[in-house]
């Protein structure tokens, strides 16, 4: 802001906060670095833990994985403090739907969807080494309250 508009940058600055892009990344860091380091206390003895890699061709990234004996793990963490999260089946027996992702009130099955680009970028480079390599794809959640049935819960859940 001060270098597009030198005279004036500072005065700007102190009347308008941030823009939401600002926010909505400096609170979606916060829960990558709690993941990471919760992820980290559980290196060595075969577990190797990789954070913030960039997907290639690509401006998306891969918050964290872990490689292990049971295959690898591709991590995307996600702080929604205090939103309501939960699984909602849908459709009947006649006409299953897929269950759906809901935060805050929220359809967010996309971000179960988006998982399979980093997936796929994590496959493309074991393609040679491992091909049959199993990985799976986590939606890690923090602070956010699940809903089991019809009560909540504050603890971390895996997707």
């Amino acid at each position: 802001m001060r270098e597009r508009h030198p005279r004036i940058g500072g005065l700007l600055l102190a009347l308008f906060d941030d823009p939401q892009s600002t926010k909505a990344w400096s609170i979606g860091a916060a829960g990558e670095r709690a993941v990471g380091a919760r992820l980290q206390s559980v290196t060595g003895d075969g577990v190797v833990v990789l954070h913030d890699r960039r997907i290639p061709r690509s401006r998306a990234n891969i918050d964290h994985v872990v490689v292990c004996s049971l295959g690898v793990y591709v991590i995307d963490a996600k702080r929604y403090a205090d939103k309501r999260i939960e699984c909602r089946i849908q459709g009947s027996v006649f006409r299953p739907e897929p269950p759906k992702l809901f935060v805050g009130g929220r359809d967010k099955t996309g971000l179960v969807q988006g998982m399979d680009k980093q997936v796929d970028a994590v496959r493309g480079v074991l393609a040679d080494v491992a091909p049959e390599m199993p990985i799976t794809p986590v939606l890690c959640f923090v602070d956010g309250l699940w809903v089991y049935g019809r009560s909540r819960s504050r603890l971390g859940a895996w997707w």
